[in-house]
């Protein structure tokens, strides 16, 4: 369980692969999940992702899979990869 700070501000989103610095962190840690969830490391197409995930700061728009407008993710698609 996460324990919030003193100063009343909501702990830093931790995630288990590293986004680039303009990520959302709420996304990164998301993102971070399902490829841990998922299995993401025996993937078939797991570009960008498994760069992120060995700790390579990495534009999640990059992704396979992923869609973005903006710099925004609109939409994930990993059916299968």
């Amino acid at each position: 369980m996460l324990k919030q700070p003193d100063d009343g501000a909501l702990p830093a989103c931790q995630s288990s692969i590293t986004c680039a610095l303009n990520n959302d962190a709420t996304v990164c840690s998301a993102l971070g999940d399902l490829y841990n969830a998922t299995s993401g490391a025996s993937w078939t197409n797991k570009t960008g992702w498994s760069a992120a995930a060995s700790g390579t700061p990495t534009d999640y728009c990059t992704f396979f899979g992923a869609t973005c407008g903006s710099g925004v993710l609109r939409q994930l698609c990993v059916r299968r990869i």
